[in-house]
């Protein structure tokens, strides 16, 4: 990943501003967010609409998980 870094740091860029973007578009936009889980999670409406409403609350103003969240939910998870 380093030599990708070096070897191409306008892509990695454009990469990362894409991504930021569409985390923060999930965040921000409920209604077109579920075509997009329905399409990649394979998942009814109802659950996809569920699911976007769990994490949401979670999600911070740029979109992301915050790490903290991320091991909290995996704690809880590995115990289940």
């Amino acid at each position: 990943m380093k030599g990708f870094l070096q070897s191409d740091p306008a892509l990695v860029e454009k990469f990362v501003r894409g991504t930021l973007k569409g985390l923060r578009y999930a965040r921000e936009n409920k209604a077109g967010t579920i075509p997009i889980l329905l399409r990649y999670m394979k998942i009814k409406e109802d659950l996809a609409g569920q699911y976007y409403d769990q994490v949401r609350p979670i999600m911070t103003s740029d979109g992301t998980v915050s790490v903290d969240m991320q091991k909290n939910t995996s704690t809880k998870r590995s115990k289940s």
